[in-house]
């Protein structure tokens, strides 16, 4: 396994669960068995679950960007 995926699959919860003596997933459990290939490649198992997620972190720290603004300014209003 190359050095920067082991590394990755060292930081999932996968990882920590089988250190710990509990069933966790193997790479090939979801990239399958051969060709194991990055997320976000295009032919990749899992690139579709990259995507979506990706998707959605984007959309929830754009949000969590809008409510600081507008908490911001109306906090700026009332002192002003």
């Amino acid at each position: 396994m190359e050095m920067k995926k082991k590394k990755g699959y060292e930081k999932s919860i996968h990882h920590q669960a089988t250190k710990e003596g509990e069933k966790g997933a193997l790479c090939s459990d979801c990239h399958g068995s051969h060709e194991i290939k990055p997320a976000d490649y295009p032919n990749s198992f899992v690139y579709k679950v990259y995507i979506f997620y990706r998707r959605v972190v984007t959309a929830i720290i754009k949000f969590i960007r809008f409510i600081k603004r507008t908490f911001m300014e109306k906090l700026l209003l009332k002192k002003g």
